[in-house]
């Protein structure tokens, strides 16, 4: 493994496309939870990315997630935004200085998403929120970590697709979402879906480059 400044790039116009093909899922997902708008706040907001920052292909990774933790705080609507504009941050400073992401540092990113979701969302498992799918990442590096790249982030996927099912059982206890919790049983939480599409769509990113290897 080893994800560098153009890999970020290239990873993040797949999330763009894949935001842009399940905009209305997601929203669907947000209908009985919160504003209906999960979707659109993530699609727009990312639809600015390489305008708002023309240089982010060739930028190094700690500038890249500084320019990502920029969005989420001024283009990008919704509850999550600030959560993941801290995450972003704090990424950004494990960074400094970092041409590579290796498989070590991959690990400790996902820990420092997991604690920095804990922090700012002031959530725990099972109430029903991104950190659901992010906590079953963390599980899922630690199992199969020495898998080669392409099972470890198949591995990741599957395991945050499953998290994400299993919040449809749970009653949101955060958030807006919290006020309609009677109408939260039933439906997959949308937070937490969009962060597996994240992982689903790094997957199919090393999944793709590898076979142009």
């Amino acid at each position: 493994m080893g994800f560098t400044n153009y890999d970020i790039y290239r990873v993040f116009m797949m999330y763009q496309e894949c935001l842009m093909l399940n905009c209305s899922l997601l929203n669907k997902l947000d209908e009985n939870l919160s504003n209906r708008d999960h979707g659109s706040n993530l699609n727009n907001g990312f639809r600015k990315l390489f305008t708002t920052f023309p240089d982010f292909k060739t930028e190094d990774l700690s500038t890249q997630f500084k320019d990502l933790s920029f969005l989420f705080t001024y283009h990008i609507k919704g509850a999550t935004s600030p959560i993941y504009s801290y995450v972003c941050d704090k990424i950004s400073t494990y960074l400094s200085d970092i041409d590579v992401i290796d498989r070590d540092m991959f690990g400790e990113i996902l820990q420092i998403i997991e604690d920095s979701v804990k922090l700012v969302g002031n959530c725990k498992l099972n109430d029903k929120t991104i950190l659901d799918c992010i906590d079953a990442a963390v599980k899922s590096f630690d199992k199969y970590k020495s898998e080669n790249t392409i099972k470890l982030m198949k591995k990741i996927s599957v395991d945050c697709k499953i998290a994400c099912e299993e919040t449809s059982d749970m009653i949101a206890k955060k958030g807006k979402a919290r006020h309609n919790a009677i109408y939260s049983v039933g439906v997959i939480d949308p937070g937490a879906y969009s962060m597996f599409l994240f992982f689903d769509t790094l997957y199919k990113y090393v999944l793709k480059k590898r076979r142009t290897k």
